[in-house]
């Protein structure tokens, strides 16, 4: 049975060649949904806290003096404890500031994930930053840059894709004197399902655009939305409300 274990432990390997690294990208995509998942949690138990020193903080200094000097000498650790307390935040901060910077940095996270996993969560990205009725100002200012500086695809990727579509060849000949003569390597604008490069045609010399889809964007978006479908039932589960 040895034959059949190695058969197994080797599928997965190419399952994920055959399908262009979608079961190493399902891995990426769901770390990123667990590790912002998590960091909410902990804000809100940092917030949770900190609303909670401040409650004491102001409870204590309600208090009479005369009450405040016996419960001072009756019990001495609870003035070492509202120091400690008092410096696990600044005093400057409250609760809001406390969310701002912490959906700051999230947001950066969150941003930076994006970039990398690309597809469906771009437009997914893009259509929360102009969602600034509801998404917090730190979110709408970072993705909002996705609307036209999503990554480009490799021009060696590119090429492939012109070769295929017959939009481009290595030798022009009379039966493809209606191709692309040349192309401009750099795209002028990127999206989450394309990029748009320059280039002259081969008989009127005319200048167009040409729209080049990313490699392997169709099954990349499909298993996304399979993705985003499991990604919303478990967020459903931990926050029915």
């Amino acid at each position: 049975l040895n034959w059949l274990k190695y058969i197994l432990s080797a599928m997965p390997y190419f399952y994920d060649k055959r399908y262009h690294g979608i079961t190493h990208r399902r891995f990426e995509v769901f770390a990123v949904a667990f590790i912002f998942i998590v960091r909410i949690k902990l804000i809100r138990q940092r917030v949770r806290l900190f609303t909670f020193e401040i409650d004491n903080t102001n409870e204590h200094d309600d208090e009479p003096l005369d009450n405040q000097m016996k419960n001072n000498s009756r019990d001495g650790h609870v003035k070492n404890e509202m120091k400690e307390n008092e410096s696990s935040f600044a005093p400057f901060l409250d609760e809001d500031a406390v969310w701002e910077i912490s959906n700051e940095i999230n947001a950066r996270f969150l941003y930076a994930s994006i970039l990398r996993l690309r597809g469906l969560w771009i437009k997914t990205a893009q259509y929360f930053s102009a969602r600034a009725d509801f998404v917090p100002d730190s979110y709408v200012k970072l993705l909002s840059k996705l609307q036209d500086e999503a990554p480009e695809s490799r021009w060696e990727d590119v090429l492939k894709i012109l070769h295929r579509s017959g939009l481009i060849h290595k030798k022009i000949s009379e039966k493809d004197k209606d191709g692309v003569l040349d192309i401009v390597q750099k795209p002028i604008a990127s999206a989450s399902i394309g990029q748009v490069h320059i280039a002259t045609l081969a008989s009127t010399k005319e200048k167009v655009v040409v729209k080049v889809q990313h490699p392997h964007a169709r099954p990349l978006l499909l298993d996304d939305f399979k993705s985003l479908g499991i990604i919303m039932k478990i967020i459903s589960i931990l926050e029915p409300e």
